[in-house]
């Protein structure tokens, strides 16, 4: 059936199928890395735009970043509709109509956050924990280089605000994005023991961390009042490169998240070819 639908994919979308970049495999790199801006709208971009519409689908993913999959510039696709919760089915068999999102930007948020469980096509085997506001107003460009300008609230305002944290080089398993709040999703314990045993002594760990240094698992979020507009004259205002305190703390988050990236090349190792 995913044959079928590859075949179907190939006529649909004039880019290439590509491979997700899942972390504990030698793509992790793009993982990390903050993505550029986009200047204008290339043959070259379109393509890779094409290219990442289809790997999406392809993977039944409902969102997807450039740097997933290997492109360096900032841009990422949502589907159209989404529903509540869902953020992979690899069971699906027909195609995900997607919105493209070019350098994007949020713009106000509300006061309201909630907690929620966010799932990444690059960690599946985990999920997380993760802090995000209900409400924001963004703007993005769409594939003509048009601004767009919209209030997103609920479950599309989190999956906004997760691939939006990709593009500047965060994932789930950073302390200022989930806290540490990361577990294993249900059956994968059989498939990934090592990371399962690594896993385990990062939550201890963390839990002390936490009273140590407490800024270390707060996001960096300045915006205290009710729809405040966020710094125009702080336009890394989200980027993951500026960091609260590059001290100990952020130190040792580097170091859990090494030893929890060799123990998953461990489980890889027992059971794929990476």
């Amino acid at each position: 059936m995913r044959k079928t639908l590859q075949e179907k994919l190939s006529r649909d979308f004039k880019g290439v199928l590509r491979e997700i970049c899942l972390y504990g495999t030698p793509n992790t790199k793009f993982l990390d890395r903050s993505t550029m801006t986009v200047g204008a709208v290339t043959r070259k971009l379109k393509k890779d735009i094409e290219s990442l519409k289809m790997s999406a689908n392809y993977h039944g993913a409902f969102s997807l970043s450039a740097n997933q999959v290997g492109f360096d510039h900032s841009f990422f696709i949502m589907a159209k509709h989404l529903k509540d919760g869902v953020w992979l089915n690899r069971r699906l068999e027909k195609e995900i109509k997607y919105e493209t999102v070019i350098n994007p930007k949020i713009k106000k948020v509300a006061r309201l956050e909630e907690y929620g469980w966010e799932y990444c096509a690059s960690f599946p085997n985990v999920r997380a924990s993760v802090k995000r506001f209900d409400r924001i107003l963004v703007s993005y460009m769409d594939e003509e280089m048009e601004e767009v300008e919209k209030e997103l609230s609920g479950f599309e305002a989190r999956v906004f605000q997760h691939e939006l944290d990709h593009l500047k080089g965060g994932h789930i398993l950073n302390w200022d994005i989930s806290g540490g709040d990361v577990e294993l999703i249900a059956g994968a314990s059989e498939d990934f023991p090592h990371f399962e045993k690594a896993l385990s002594e990062y939550k201890d760990t963390l839990s002390r961390m936490k009273e140590d240094h407490p800024e270390m698992f707060e996001k960096q979020k300045q915006l205290t009042d009710l729809n405040m507009v966020a710094d125009e004259n702080n336009p890394d205002y989200w980027d993951r490169s500026i960091k609260p305190n590059k001290n100990f703390a952020f130190s040792r988050e580097e170091e859990f998240n090494q030893k929890l990236e060799e123990a998953i090349q461990q489980d890889f190792e027992m059971h794929f070819v990476i």
